[in-house]
């Protein structure tokens, strides 16, 4: 900024004649991981087993933090959750399941492990290791192709829940959150001049 500060204009001219070529290469490089992404999820695919026709699918679907007792598929009054229901009634539904841990990391971890929190790396600034196996690589190993989709920050790719999934989507990437992710990207392109899907 003591550079900056006394020739402002000359800095504002700068930074409107190359706005657009820093919005250019923020967009290729966000083009390039999705692209990066997309081949890695190709590939692991490719890679799998082939499946017996007899494998039935499988959906986990982990709510954290929601009580049962809110949920009309375990009898709440008010009629909330109506898609759980009609799933529950062509699949299996668990009516007593205990969380193995208060909180996200360690208890997802035993999900996905099927081994106690004190057996597992999973803590506060450790990811989970590679010493068991998740389920998404058990059923990899049998032909399954898997999907994760979280929106807990404990369970991105950081903290290892990750593994096994031929996808995976945490936190995705666009062009515009990358641009607008720094103060720079805000201040030189207002957010109502640029929009990306």
């Amino acid at each position: 900024m003591r550079i900056a500060a006394p020739r402002r204009e000359r800095f504002q001219r700068l930074a409107r004649r190359t706005v657009w070529a820093l919005a250019l290469v923020v967009a290729l490089v966000g083009v390039g991981l999705r692209g990066r992404w997309a081949l890695r999820e190709r590939r692991a695919l490719a890679a799998l087993p082939a499946a017996t026709g007899s494998s039935p699918n499988v959906l986990l679907l982990v709510l954290d933090t929601v009580a049962a007792l809110r949920l009309s598929l375990y009898g709440y009054p008010q009629p909330n959750t109506p898609h759980l229901e009609e799933w529950a009634r062509r699949g299996v539904r668990f009516d007593r399941a205990m969380s193995t841990a208060p909180w996200t990391l360690p208890s997802h971890s035993s999900i996905l492990t099927g081994r106690w929190p004190h057996e597992l790396s999973a803590d506060w600034l450790d990811p989970l290791d590679g010493t068991y196996p998740t389920l998404a690589e058990v059923l990899g190993s049998r032909g399954y192709a898997s999907a994760g989709f979280v929106a807990n920050s404990y369970c991105s790719r950081a903290f290892g829940l990750h593994r096994g999934f031929q996808h995976y989507e945490d936190f995705p990437a666009t062009p515009a959150q990358i641009l607008f992710s720094s103060a720079l990207g805000r201040l030189l392109v207002p957010s109502y001049r640029v929009r990306f899907p």
